[in-house]
């Protein structure tokens, strides 16, 4: 029935001739700077009748309120170590898949070189919340070596994480793009650590509002330029 009524939706919105109203989207939390945030400020100066409306959630959450069509559009990250989320009647815009990145101290890049992510072994770690993905990237990368990380700090973002691996006194596995041009010294380059895939989703039968068409050949374009300049400092979000 949601499925028939968003195709009628569609087929009354490509009658439109412009593009107008608001859309609602609920993006995660590094989702902001690197997507919502470029999007609000193409869209401002392009399309100035179309308001974005934006809401941090988790992926989790996001596409729950995409159900429920409390939003119009989700802007999601999934893990490549885990399984795919149930997208049953949503329709699915892979953006770009962001590889992790170790953070280490740098006295100890000549040994994560030479011996892999082992040398770090008896070490500390800086991570996100028990069970948050971030967690569960830096548990699966570690385990993956032979061991597991000794986590001394558990804080909330990216950010804040690569900011307080920035002490040097613990070392993270982070998203690439979350890290800022400042940091950059601090990853160890050539290490396999997986990545994410960001997304944007919208409710099958949405994909010919003109509306939700033109914001997904925007965030489209945001993302291929994103990896391009690696982080979001590089594309003048905030970090």
């Amino acid at each position: 029935m949601l499925a028939a009524v968003d195709e009628a939706m569609s087929a009354v919105a490509e009658t439109r001739d412009r593009v107008a109203g608001q859309v609602a989207i609920a993006t995660f939390n590094m989702g902001i700077p690197l997507l919502a945030v470029p999007l609000m400020q193409q869209l401002s100066s392009q399309e100035p009748n179309l308001r974005v409306h934006v809401q941090q959630d988790t992926s989790t959450a996001a596409l729950r309120l995409l159900r429920q069509s409390e939003v119009d559009m989700a802007i999601t990250c999934r893990y490549d170590f885990l399984g795919p989320d149930p997208t049953g009647g949503l329709a699915t815009v892979p953006l770009l898949f962001e590889p992790f990145v170790l953070l280490a101290p740098t006295q100890s890049h000549l040994r994560v070189r030479t011996h892999g992510l082992s040398a770090l072994a008896d070490e500390f770690w800086v991570t996100g919340p028990q069970n948050s993905g971030l967690d569960i990237a830096a548990s699966h990368a570690c385990e993956s070596a032979g061991f597991a990380p000794q986590v001394k700090h558990r804080l909330i973002g990216a950010q804040n994480i690569c900011e307080l691996a920035a002490t040097e006194v613990a070392s993270a596995i982070v998203p690439r793009l979350s890290v800022p041009a400042k940091l950059e010294g601090l990853i160890v380059e050539g290490l396999a650590l997986g990545g994410r895939t960001i997304s944007a989703v919208v409710r099958a039968g949405r994909q010919r509002d003109p509306n939700i068409s033109l914001i997904l050949r925007t965030l489209q374009a945001i993302a291929d330029r994103a990896l391009t300049g690696q982080s979001t400092e590089s594309l003048g979000v905030a970090s």
